[in-house]
């Protein structure tokens, strides 16, 4: 089986978009925002600067946008329920220190994010 390259072409928020213009600005935002690093429905961290965890085609810095953190609350609590999001859970994903976030946490969260409901929210939401 041959591995699937994650990149921003993989970013469906962009069949969304009808206007040529829109479309044309909003995948050069998701070329520099995702690149060859994610395909916008995971976790990034930039390991640098003030930047913490973020995910969508707009790479939602979850250490500044509160929308953002709303957003991925909504599809944790969706996909693993209600107990899942906890206030050090919020905290490790708020942080700039990437070591805060459990590896079983991101791979749970990735997989919100991934599924159906977090694709469709993160489309939405681009």
């Amino acid at each position: 089986m041959a591995d699937i390259k994650i990149t921003w072409e993989n970013f469906k928020g962009l069949e969304l978009i009808t206007d040529e213009f829109q479309y044309s600005v909003a995948k050069r935002l998701i070329t520099n925002e995702l690149g060859d690093i994610s395909n916008g429905y995971m976790l990034s961290h930039a390991k640098r600067g003030e930047s913490g965890w973020s995910f969508g085609g707009h790479q939602m810095d979850l250490s500044k946008n509160s929308e953002g953190v709303k957003l991925l609350k909504d599809i944790i609590m969706h996909q693993h329920g209600t107990s899942f999001w906890t206030p050090s859970l919020e905290t490790a994903l708020k942080s700039n220190d990437a070591s805060l976030l459990s590896s079983s946490d991101k791979i749970k969260i990735n997989n919100a994010l991934s599924s159906d409901y977090g694709k469709e929210k993160i489309n939405e939401t681009f």
